[in-house]
């Protein structure tokens, strides 16, 4: 599965040609921007995806009257007990063993921002006194920029939805299954986790939009 995350172009906010730039401070935008108006939302989706087709498709849960004239409404306490199930999948057991665990150390904004910082010092080394560099350079290698920053978040993202897919799900699916039966709810597990279940699910995080890299030399301009 290959995310793009990217489309550079040098259109948007005006930066003139002899501006300079703070690497550090671009950088963090950069990272800013990916990890909460992309990758958090995908984690989201993530969690709300897996926990949806493992209620759906891979678990079963008894929770049928054992007395048939009990008066209780038991499609609302089951359809109850369903959602608290979901909720827990969702809110805490998936983002504690795959967000917290796998996805986080490759894709935090630390580790995204130094990504940006050596992709630039790649084709714009900085000034060593201050951290900066001349915006002419970055507007001139946008592009290479731009899509080397892609191809270098996008394979670390597919190594962490991998990761969630192999080896991640199976295993919260088998938890589950054991922390219900705990609580005394028979659970049966129709059908194992089969990988490559998830990867097609899931939406491009940016399809359909275009980035400004210029944007964010704008932003991080010397002032």
């Amino acid at each position: 599965m290959i995310v793009g995350f990217y489309s550079p172009t040098t259109y948007g906010i005006p930066v003139v040609n002899d501006d300079w730039v703070q690497v550090d401070r671009l950088a963090q935008h950069m990272a800013s921007h990916w990890h909460f108006d992309h990758l958090e939302p995908l984690a989201s989706e993530s969690y709300a995806q897996v926990s949806t087709m493992l209620l759906q498709d891979h678990l079963d849960l008894d929770l049928d009257p054992r007395d048939e004239d009990d008066n209780v409404d038991h499609g609302v306490l089951k359809a109850q007990v369903i959602e608290g199930v979901q909720s827990y999948l969702q809110g805490t057991l998936l983002p504690s063993v795959w967000w917290d665990a796998v996805a986080q150390p490759l894709l935090n904004p630390t580790a995204l921002a130094a990504l940006v910082r050596s992709s630039i010092d790649e084709h714009c080394p900085s000034q060593q006194d201050n951290n900066t560099v001349h915006s002419a350079c970055l507007i001139n290698h946008s592009r290479e920029l731009g899509r080397q920053l892609d191809e270098h978040v996008a394979s670390l993202l597919n190594q962490a939805l991998d990761e969630l897919d192999s080896r991640v799900v199976p295993d919260v699916l088998k938890q589950t299954a054991a922390l219900l039966a705990r609580m005394q709810i028979k659970t049966t597990i129709k059908q194992p986790w089969q990988p490559k279940q998830l990867m097609h699910r899931l939406p491009n995080p940016v399809a359909c939009q275009t980035h400004s890299f210029t944007r964010y030399l704008y932003l991080a301009r010397v002032q």
